[in-house]
């Protein structure tokens, strides 16, 4: 089983305008954490459905440095509970970020803590908050979408 995560280590605080979003598109449904300015580029934390296969993958940032043993783990906590995601992380950073991937089961307990927001993100470069924003929703109508109906 394979998880992707992805987190920026730059925002160490969430905002009032930063939200959970859900698009569609070629690639599938997706959802993910959104930041001001960018309302589709998922920052930290984003999952995609293949809308063949319905693999579910996360994505989530591990920081700056890409760790030596070639995997990390990022961990979620909220009011429904706590989950770690571990995963390889690629050899290549984009735009100076390492990021770890792993493909999850609907039934994976990282929706319901999403959903279960604010969450509190930790992966090697930090502590850092995502609100709750939407979450409930997006994570609702991804998993719907992801399911083909």
């Amino acid at each position: 089983m394979s998880v992707t995560v992805f987190l920026s280590a730059s925002s160490p605080a969430a905002t009032a305008s930063e939200q959970w979003t859900y698009t569609r598109g070629d690639d599938g449904p997706k959802f993910g954490y959104s930041v001001p300015g960018n309302p589709n580029n998922f920052e930290f934390v984003y999952a995609i459905c293949d809308p063949t296969t319905k693999v579910i993958t996360f994505t989530v940032s591990v920081g700056p440095k890409r760790p030596a043993a070639g995997t990390a783990s990022a961990t979620f906590v909220s009011a429904a509970g706590k989950v770690a995601l571990t995963g390889a992380v690629e050899a290549e950073d984009f735009e100076g970020i390492y990021y770890l991937s792993a493909a999850v089961p609907r039934e994976h307990a990282v929706f319901q803590i999403i959903a279960g927001g604010p969450v509190q993100f930790s992966n090697p470069a930090g502590t850092f908050t995502l609100m709750a924003t939407g979450a409930k929703q997006v994570v609702s109508r991804f998993l719907a979408a992801c399911r083909g109906r």
